[in-house]
């Protein structure tokens, strides 16, 4: 990772779980820390800097790392550092003995060294039980015999207590307004988060007490709590996910809605917070160990992050979890799943590769400690660049659908590789068996299988179906893409008048505006001036669709940063024509495409189409037969 990377990464105190140092318990999200029976408040440069040196597990943590993640960069003088870093040792001496020491390093930075190690065992990484019990290594030879059977990851996972049960009691939320509006919205969100774990298939627990501080009941593992307040126009959720048994707050959110707009809000909360609840829950099946509240915190985070697409914070969670638990394989996954995001979003192709061999180092330690992880498997098919690598890409991303079929990332990732080489008969049968599952991720899988429906069926089958879309702005944003590109251009200029949003730049709404005018009226060559920061694929559709061939040739043909190149694009209806012309295989050819085609027989569906004035497999042969004929160089 480079420093940039780390560097945006920072300390976010909401976002981060609670944990146990020494004989004192940290609340970073409150900003306080618990000793005994009363209550200390940190402030929260204080508690970053602690934070961060936690983190660093016993490493030192040099003044330039402290000044990058604690004061965001900010030139700072020494004094500014060093009165930080006495209020931390002054945090130690808060009990007797002190709960940690606080070292200087000479000429590097700080070291924090936990008093008392057995206190903070559940935070450190867990050793091979062969190291911490010498008399057991009979039964590891046995264990070691059972590795080439691939079975070994059952024989030493820890039988799972009871309370692990993934139970969730969810706590009425507490309007924080005395007004009807607030009070309603606030017993309307608790509903909405029980109906989204029951979508997910989470079980739930009755409440024993209404109150958020009562004991849980049900014998449920977790407990969910929150507040709903409606200042400034605004409706805000805060959400917190706690240990029952503890009452650790191992995740917490907040969202906010303008007053107006908090139709659905319940229901886009619930399905939130199941979500993040589902991809810890997913990872401890297929692997079943125990978990302490920091792991389970870390998890909830990490996942959370990587669901918003928050990858560098994902990749930080990640590093927290490998340490704690580097026995682990979800971990490693995740961060190799990250990684590789990371890679997509640079156009330094030399950095990007550098961290998609991480990425694929990383998910291989995971399949070395479980063969049958499909997120791994995952990891190693988003390790390859898009636009290209189809086969090894489906390859892997198959194994995963294979070993669970309820994954429904490695669903969606298949359906963009079958549209990135042309099978779009095929990207919708998976679509629509994905949106038949109970996950709630299903979302991006229901938005395919509407674009999809649009694409083959048209704009009037694709409307009927947006009506399954529970999140209110991912149905907006597919009424948007059918009355662009799917229905007639009189009709979908008005109908995109009232569809869209503030945020939506004027160029943009004066680009689709002009193109669709340009359509009732083709062959219109170019494309109006406010169209020149769209994506490449739809600057391809636009020209297309307005009959200059010739332009769309030229924008496909051009130069394009390898992270932004896909080939969705060429397979949409409104490019039959550009795939009928005679230049469109050589363009193919050159990308890849006809060699994918050919040589796994997975041709693309418009191959199959009878007034195709050519046929694919003559023209991939004669490709193939210049290809032999060409001497080495």
């Amino acid at each position: 990772m480079s420093a940039g990377h780390e560097a945006a990464m920072g300390v976010d105190l909401a976002l981060e779980a609670d944990f146990v140092l020494g004989s004192i318990q940290v609340r970073p999200s409150a900003g306080r820390i618990l000793i005994a029976d009363r209550t200390v408040r940190v402030e929260p440069r204080v508690m970053q800097v602690l934070v961060l040196l936690v983190r660093a597990a016993g490493g030192t943590v040099t003044r330039d790392t402290l000044v990058a993640l604690c004061w965001g960069g900010r030139i700072v003088s020494d004094d500014a550092v060093s009165r930080i870093i006495a209020k931390v040792r002054a945090l130690a001496r808060l009990t007797d003995p002190p709960a940690f020491a606080l070292e200087t390093v000479p000429k590097v930075g700080f070291q924090l060294i936990v008093a008392d190690t057995a206190a903070t065992a559940e935070n450190q990484p867990s050793r091979p039980i062969w190291l911490r019990r010498p008399r057991a290594l009979a039964a590891t030879v046995a264990i070691l015999a059972l590795v080439c059977a691939g079975l070994v990851w059952r024989i030493v996972s820890l039988p799972i207590p009871p309370h692990q049960n993934g139970r969730v009691e969810v706590v009425a939320f507490e309007a924080l307004q005395s007004d009807a509006q607030t009070r309603r919205l606030a017993s309307t969100m608790s509903a909405g988060i029980v109906r989204g774990l029951a979508r997910a298939g989470i079980e739930t627990a009755p409440a024993a007490v209404p109150k958020a501080d009562g004991p849980a009941g049900g014998g449920a593992e977790f407990r969910i709590t929150g507040t709903v307040e409606r200042p400034d126009g605004r409706a805000t959720a805060s959400v917190q996910l706690l240990d029952s048994r503890s009452g650790v707050v191992l995740w917490s959110m907040r969202d906010e809605r303008p007053a107006g707009a908090v139709a659905g809000f319940e229901d886009a909360t619930g399905e939130h917070v199941a979500s993040v609840l589902q991809c810890m829950l997913e990872d401890r099946r297929a692997y079943p160990t125990v978990m302490d509240a920091a792991t389970l915190g870390n998890y909830f985070n990490g996942c959370e992050a990587m669901l918003v697409g928050a990858y560098p914070r994902a990749v930080e969670f990640a590093r927290r979890l490998v340490r704690q638990r580097p026995d682990l394989p979800g971990p490693h996954a995740v961060y190799a799943i990250a990684l590789n995001h990371i890679a997509w979003s640079t156009d330094d192709e030399a950095e990007a590769e550098a961290l998609r061999r991480e990425a694929r180092a990383s998910a291989r330690k995971a399949l070395d400690i479980h063969p049958r992880y499909a997120e791994a498997y995952q990891a190693l098919a988003i390790s390859h660049p898009h636009g290209r690598d189809w086969g090894a890409r489906e390859d892997y991303v198959q194994r995963a659908r294979a070993l669970d079929p309820n994954f429904t990332p490695a669903h969606l990732y298949y359906i963009s590789i079958l549209r990135e080489t042309g099978r779009v008969r095929r990207a919708r049968a998976v679509a629509a068996a994905a949106v038949t599952g109970a996950d709630p991720r299903l979302g991006g899988a229901l938005f395919e299988a509407v674009q999809l429906r649009a694409e083959m069926d048209g704009a009037a089958a694709a409307l009927s179906e947006v009506n399954r879309v529970r999140d209110p702005g991912m149905a907006r944003a597919l009424r948007r893409q059918i009355a662009l590109w799917h229905l007639p251009p009189s009709e979908g200029r008005a109908t995109l008048l009232t569809l869209f949003e503030p945020h939506h730049a004027p160029p943009y709404r004066a680009c689709l505006d002009k193109h669709l005018a340009a359509v009732e009226r083709p062959p219109v060559r170019g494309l109006p001036a406010e169209c020149a920061r769209l994506p490449r694929g739809w600057r391809i559709r636009m020209l297309a669709r307005q009959g200059d061939l010739d332009g769309a040739f030229v924008e496909a043909n051009r130069p394009e940063p390898a992270p932004s190149y896909t080939t969705v694009h060429f397979f949409q209806p409104e490019l039959k024509a550009f795939r009928a012309d005679p230049r469109f295989m050589p363009l193919a050819n050159r990308l890849g495409l006809v060699d994918f085609w050919r040589s796994t027989g997975r041709w693309p569906d418009f191959c199959s189409e009878p007034d195709l004035p050519y046929d694919c497999r003559a023209v991939a042969a004669g490709f193939a037969t210049d290809a032999a004929r060409k001497p080495a160089s």
